[in-house]
């Protein structure tokens, strides 16, 4: 309330020297002053006002809230009283002045509500880092309204119960995230490796499961990177080799899975077997590479050399493969491809 009438009362002011300026200039006018002399001494006159307004709102200011950064420091260094510090620290204008007033308090209360209700960011976050309060953290973590509070909040928290309730039912992908970085329990980290919305969330809950045949299901079923996840952590030879051979996996998936077991000839045995098959079954939708200088299927990873030919109308080369022109490349770029073409090329017949 006490920030809205200051902020009424300054306008009312500024308001004020205008009328003042243009009738001080209309009167010079009307007394045989002329024009442009009438409007000079008007503007002079509104700038004087101005800065004399100002520095009498300065004046009034509490020092703290002065825009001399080392008075208001000072008035930090010598203040002890918490609740004061806490008003400092919440309403200051100047960010340092704010750190200042911040690093002085030690009253948990004072943290708690700073956390809640102070409106600048830096002052927010230093009063979280100082809470110890774990119920006053759980309620900032559940129903603060900014996702980085919450977030902030979240990273204090130790009780699982109540990291697996926001792990699972806030709003905010980067909160629940920052709750599954938390958490152990295995059964709910399992819950929200398969039912979370945010691909990114299931992926960091899987990076912290163990249970090998809940990592076996979502290798399976679930999104490509969160699948290739899973066969990370998987130590199952047979699991692997079951993913490989399925038909119904994504392609990319079985080759992934195939290149995580162990056995050396009977991963690359899988691979070939795998890309053979997909090369047979493939409508290829090719695109090129020019470090490479060849066109690659976007869906089984099959490499055939660039087949340039020129196209009269358009007057540019163009690959008969993948259909895309010709692009001039600079000397390093060259230079590159030239040393990349002769590692790819062995790729075509190979993995």
């Amino acid at each position: 309330m006490k920030k809205v009438r200051n902020e009424v009362l300054v306008w009312v002011s500024l308001i004020a020297i205008c009328f003042v300026s243009i009738a001080l200039g209309r009167t010079l006018y009307y007394k045989g002053v002329g024009f442009l002399w009438a409007v000079l001494i008007a503007i002079t006159a509104l700038v004087l006002l101005y800065h004399i307004l100002i520095k009498l709102f300065d004046l009034l200011e509490p020092a703290w809230r002065s825009n001399n950064e080392g008075k208001a420091l000072k008035v930090v260094e010598k203040e002890t009283k918490q609740r004061k510090l806490a008003e400092i620290a919440k309403n200051a204008y100047n960010q340092r002045v704010r750190c200042a007033a911040i690093e002085k308090v030690v009253d948990q209360s004072m943290f708690a509500d700073l956390a809640k209700n102070a409106e600048h960011w830096d002052v927010i976050y230093a009063a979280i880092q100082k809470l110890t309060d774990h119920s006053v953290l759980t309620d900032i973590a559940k129903n603060n309204k900014n996702s980085n509070v919450r977030q902030v909040a979240v990273k204090k928290l130790t009780n699982q119960t109540v990291l697996a309730g926001i792990a699972k039912c806030d709003s905010d992908g980067e909160v629940r995230s920052a709750a599954v970085e938390k958490l152990t329990d295995q059964s709910a980290l399992a819950y929200i490796a398969m039912n979370d919305s945010q691909c990114s969330v299931r992926e960091k809950a899987v990076k912290q499961l163990t249970n090998q045949s809940v990592l076996a299901d979502i290798a399976k079923k679930d999104d490509f990177y969160v699948s290739r996840t899973a066969m990370q952590k998987l130590t199952n030879q047979s699991v692997l080799e079951e993913i490989a051979t399925d038909v119904s996996v994504a392609s990319g998936l079985r080759i992934f899975a195939a290149q995580q077991i162990t056995d050396r000839d009977k991963s690359v045995a899988y691979q070939v077997k795998i890309k053979n098959e997909l090369t047979e079954k493939c409508k290829h939708s090719f695109h090129h590479s020019y470090a490479y200088d060849v066109c690659e299927c976007k869906i089984c990873g099959l490499l055939k050399p660039h087949a340039w030919v020129w196209v009269i109308f358009d007057k540019e080369e163009q690959c008969q493969v993948c259909k895309r022109k010709r692009r001039v490349v600079s000397e390093s770029e060259q230079e590159a491809a030239n040393r990349a073409r002769d590692a790819a090329y062995l790729r075509l017949d190979g993995i």
